[in-house]
């Protein structure tokens, strides 16, 4: 996901996607102390990564159920792996929030946690993305979309004063033979 924000005096959520088993089924919130924490179930890993924002940054997870392996990448960049629910699996159906914690499925919401600012290019796969790819999509290059989520391919309902905005894409603008930096 790409995400940018300078309202981030509280505790917000980015990401929460509920299952019909728990609505914690996979959750990533930026607390106000600067830490991400990103939830498999009710089981957390912590990272503490660059601070957001007026720049749109690149943020991606990566996990891995088997072992646990846990990584938080900032702007194509890895923090230490840590272990996280270890043989644990993420169920399906489920309901996705962006910016919007869920305490019940689809539902129960506190507006106080919602995320203020910029979020888009957001995508989630089925396996651990090597971190070719992750560093490629950072850079703008690869066009990877995700298998169980696909910005490029969503259906999106925006309600409560979300608003979409139609985006330009400097990656797209930089390929371009008309492109001229700006000095």
């Amino acid at each position: 996901m790409r995400l940018a924000s300078t309202d981030l005096d509280r505790d917000v959520i980015l990401f929460s996607y509920a299952s019909q088993f728990t609505a914690n089924e996979l959750h990533i919130w930026l607390r106000q102390d600067g830490r991400y924490a990103f939830y498999i179930r009710d089981i957390v890993a912590h990272f503490k990564l660059p601070p957001l924002d007026d720049m749109l940054r690149h943020l991606c997870f990566t996990w891995e159920s088997e072992t646990g392996a846990t990584t938080a990448w900032m702007d194509g960049q890895p923090s230490r792996t840590k272990i996280a629910a270890q043989g644990q699996s993420v169920h399906e159906p489920a309901i996705v929030m962006i910016g919007q914690d869920q305490d019940n499925l689809g539902g129960s919401f506190e507006a106080k946690q919602s995320f203020v600012g910029v979020q888009r290019d957001i995508h989630l796969w089925d396996r651990v993305l090597t971190a070719d790819e992750i560093k490629s999509i950072a850079q703008g290059g690869a066009r990877l979309g995700g298998d169980i989520i696909n910005w490029d391919r969503g259906h999106f309902k925006a309600e409560g004063g979300v608003q979409f905005e139609p985006v330009l894409n400097y990656f797209d603008l930089a390929s371009r033979q008309s492109f001229r930096s700006c000095m």
